[in-house]
């Protein structure tokens, strides 16, 4: 599936591999420049970017893999024991290659180590495990932005049917209100004239089923003019000798788009309303122009304008429907408008966007299937309750991970004799503690400059240095509260350790913003939930509303066969098909 590709591949495309690339290159700048600039005894610079130059390159090249490999979908399916397993596997092997960097790196330039490769390792393990941490939350960040970005296009679709199925109702609703106005003046004719009242019929027919066998919501105007010529016919057919109907529809207008049955309404607002009072001839009037970027088209009438009283049996469906449908399709840019003309004309006026391609993808556009688009949270629902508690916690927990790195590495080195084990746990607990203590302060700067696409370069530089500045302050820190010495950041050690703090600012970052996208997530689900109801409530009303026009159309077949043998039965048949226009009329069906 779509969705789960793109989640799969956090670091797909171009820009987020060279923003990957970028964020560790300005990593390793800070540690150069502050190395350089800062730190005491160091001095030959380009030697020292180099080095931390081409480690960022190594994590840089590790990055993609790691994502994809920890984000897969078996991962994701696998147990917690396959789980750490992996983890623990990826994050060897990234100690591996940033180790044996390093070491080749030093050798490069000419340098020494006295260590042999595996305590190179254990040397950098914190810096290690908070660089894999670091990027298996950002894909992980990124692989829930990429998911709420998908069901943000699948609720613009489901948005777009419902659209649709209520634009498809609101012309659903002309055909009952359309027939019943037409039927009164075919019953007058089946004993006067059967064989025209059997045309009219097949005429109405034919309107209807070219009604419903069109499903684009907007038709061309050429076409649209020859679905309404049958209605034409029926009231040429009506009004013999009192009414004149002609066409004049430019060129270029012939291939514009407007949506469907929005003259017949226009032409049936004249006749009722403007016409039924004249005691002369009357004429209609349709035309059709381009002007400016709107389609323009006019439907006048030489009736007795809108002044006169209108009829009492008026229910205005037609009118209001074709203004309810041109604001779902158009919203602002279209319009319709009845005014009267200074020559006397009323003139019923529909202006559109001029336009001739159709929108394809709109009439076509599906829904992605996310049924299989659920992930489990970085942090569980009893931490994301309590996360003062969840802080301390997973801060201690990395104290004794830190001690426990420390014994080891100080073994290592035969150097366990020189500091004993209780004060070697003391110490780095105290100090990873002292980091639970600054979290609220970098959340709230997490509050205060979320990372936004807009101004992102300058949101990201303002995180950097508050970063910067919270890993001295918790250097500061420690060295007044834990160690009780002079403050020593002017050294490689401090500088290291300022990195060591910008990398765990950044994952408290990612931490905050992937929580924040979880909210969105959760928000947008419900929104969808809410679409798909409506979606479902709009169709079944839809489906209803089609099952009608059909029987219709199948009676008015059956009453255009028996008029002309049997006008009596014709005329009860158009009486009872009358009756049940007007129940359906009075019921709103549909809705």
């Amino acid at each position: 599936m779509v969705i789960e590709r793109l989640r799969h591949q956090p670091f797909r495309t171009r820009s987020r591999v060279l923003m990957v690339l970028a964020g560790w290159l300005a990593l390793a700048a800070m540690q150069g420049a502050l190395l350089v600039g800062v730190a005491r005894g160091v001095s030959d610079g380009p030697a020292v970017f180099a080095l931390y130059g081409s480690i960022a390159l190594a994590w840089a090249l590790m990055t993609p893999a790691i994502a994809a490999l920890t984000q897969s979908r078996s991962m994701r399916r696998a147990g917690w024991v396959k789980q750490i397993a992996v983890h623990l596997s990826l994050f060897v092997g990234a100690g591996i290659v940033d180790a044996m960097t390093r070491r080749a790196m030093v050798s490069v330039l000419g340098g020494t180590l006295p260590l042999p490769w595996y305590g190179t390792l254990l040397y950098f393990a914190d810096r290690t495990f908070v660089s894999y941490l670091l990027i298996v939350l950002v894909a992980r960040t990124l692989g829930s932005h990429d998911l709420f970005v998908a069901r943000q296009r699948n609720a613009l679709a489901l948005q777009a049917q419902l659209a649709r199925a209520r634009l498809t109702s609101l012309e659903e609703q002309l055909h009952p209100h359309f027939l019943f106005n037409t039927l009164g003046a075919v019953t007058e004719l089946t004993h006067e004239a059967p064989a025209r009242a059997a045309r009219m019929l097949r005429q109405l027919a034919s309107v209807l089923d070219f009604t419903l066998e069109r499903r684009s919501a907007e038709v061309s105007l050429r076409e649209e003019v020859a679905a309404l010529e049958p209605y034409l016919e029926v009231q040429r057919t009506r009004f013999a000798d009192w009414l004149t109907i002609d066409c004049e529809i430019d060129d270029a207008a012939g291939d514009a788009l407007l949506p469907p049955l929005v003259l017949q309404p226009l032409v049936e607002n004249s006749i009722r309303h403007g016409l039924s009072h004249r005691m002369v001839a009357g004429q209609i009037l349709i035309t059709a122009r381009q002007v400016d970027e709107q389609l323009v088209i006019q439907v006048r009438d030489n009736g007795v304008g809108l002044r006169a009283p209108r009829l009492p049996e008026s229910r205005g469906i037609g009118m209001s429907n074709v203004r309810e449908r041109l604001a779902s399709l158009y919203g602002d840019d279209a319009e319709l408008r009845l005014y009267d003309s200074e020559h006397g004309e009323t003139i019923a006026e529909v202006s559109v966007p001029f336009r001739f391609v159709r929108d394809a993808s709109a009439d076509q556009a599906g829904l992605q299937d996310d049924a299989d688009g659920e992930e489990a949270p970085i942090l569980p629902a009893f931490m994301r309750r309590h996360r003062a508690l969840t802080v301390f916690a997973a801060w201690g927990a990395w104290g004794l991970l830190w001690t426990q790195q420390s014994i080891a590495y100080l073994a290592f080195r035969n150097r366990l004799a020189d500091r004993g084990l209780l004060d070697i746990a003391l110490r780095d607990f105290a100090t990873s503690m002292l980091w639970a203590a600054l979290t609220p302060l970098m959340l709230l700067c997490v509050h205060l400059v979320p990372l936004r696409r807009s101004f992102i370069a300058l949101r990201l530089a303002l995180h950097a240095g508050v970063a910067v500045l919270i890993a001295m302050l918790h250097i500061a820190l420690a060295m007044t509260l834990v160690h009780r010495a002079p403050v020593e950041i002017r050294t490689a050690e401090g500088i290291s350790s300022v990195i060591w703090g910008v990398l765990a600012y950044m994952v408290v970052v990612t931490i905050a913003h992937h929580e924040t996208i979880r909210e969105w997530l959760r928000a947008r689900e419900l929104a969808s939930v809410r679409l798909r109801v409506s979606l479902a409530e709009a169709e079944f009303r839809m489906a209803t509303a089609r099952s009608k026009p059909r029987e219709l159309l199948a009676s008015l077949e059956s009453i255009a066969q028996s008029v002309l043998l049997d006008p009596e039965g014709a005329d009860s048949a158009l009486a009872r098909l009358g009756d049940r226009l007007r129940a359906d009329l009075d019921a709103g069906v549909p809705a």
